[in-house]
């Protein structure tokens, strides 16, 4: 397995991605950016690949990447480049990640305080989600309760209060 940094010109556009990656270099891999796959995948004549540099491992490759894209002005993502942001690489860890003591007693117990008192939703039917648009929302929003398993035809299926087949 290759450990690369490379990038992508678009040669009509006068832009730039750059990207590591692991594999082969001929795996046919372009990009992890949902922008610049869409451009790639209707114009794969205008772009052309160079490999910069190859690594021995993941890590130094991603942490080369970050390097490059250090380099780069702030106002040039999503201008000169595919890129969005600098981003971080994989794998690094959450600030908060094992330390005890972040937020004060105070804090947590606001937190605790907002908490109570609401109830859960959990398991439960979403009728708003019927006039945001969900298919077959506002069908289970105003049946779901009472609702119980049946064998029709040989398929399980739902069988509503109501029903013919409604277990009473």
């Amino acid at each position: 397995m290759t450990h690369f940094v490379y990038i992508w010109r678009d040669c009509v556009r006068k832009m730039y991605y750059i990207g590591s990656h692991s594999g082969k270099m001929s795996d046919g891999y372009v990009s992890s950016s949902r922008w610049f796959n869409g451009e790639y995948r209707f114009r794969p004549t205008d772009f052309k690949r160079r490999i910069i540099k190859c690594f021995d491992t993941r890590a130094d490759a991603q942490r080369y990447e970050m390097f490059l894209l250090s380099l780069i002005p702030g106002c040039s993502f999503g201008v000169r480049y595919y890129n969005i942001k600098t981003g971080k690489p994989k794998g690094t860890i959450a600030w908060n990640k094992g330390k005890r003591g972040v937020y004060s007693d105070s804090r947590l117990k606001s937190q605790s305080d907002k908490m109570k008192g609401n109830k859960s939703n959990t398991g439960k039917p979403q009728p708003h989600s019927a006039n945001n648009g969900r298919v077959g929302a506002k069908k289970l929003s105003i049946t779901a309760t009472g609702r119980k398993q049946v064998v029709r035809n040989g398929k399980r299926t739902w069988a509503y209060v109501g029903d013919v087949d409604y277990p009473g």
